[in-house]
């Protein structure tokens, strides 16, 4: 989604050279009984030989709404953005809800 989040706004700046941004698209659901926001969920990404993505990748339409307060049953979509290297952009993408949860591990090729 590199010319996506460039075209998006003048102040967004481009990967570092030899990185381009990649989009995940994710659905929070929440499960709990009392309303919680979107932003407790922390999403992160680990390359080759383990290192950590970074996220910050700008401004973009369709980003997941972190402000968004969920109730039971509710949910939130969007997609999350990663910059990862051109020559090998194979991740694991994992999220964190708090310290006493488990992480949820996915596998993105």
């Amino acid at each position: 989604i590199t010319d996506l989040i460039m075209a998006e706004s003048q102040f967004n700046d481009p990967p570092p050279d030899g990185f381009r941004f990649i989009g995940v698209d994710v659905i929070y659901s929440y499960s709990g009984t009392e309303p919680a926001a979107a932003y407790l969920v922390t999403t992160k990404a680990v390359g080759e030989g383990n290192v950590e993505l970074r996220d910050d990748c700008g401004e973009f339409p369709g980003e997941v709404d972190e402000s968004s307060d969920l109730f039971a049953g509710g949910s939130v979509a969007g997609t999350i953005c990663f910059v990862v290297p051109s020559a090998d952009p194979n991740m694991m993408v994992y999220a964190l809800v708090d310290f006493g949860t488990p992480p949820v591990m996915f596998a993105i090729a």
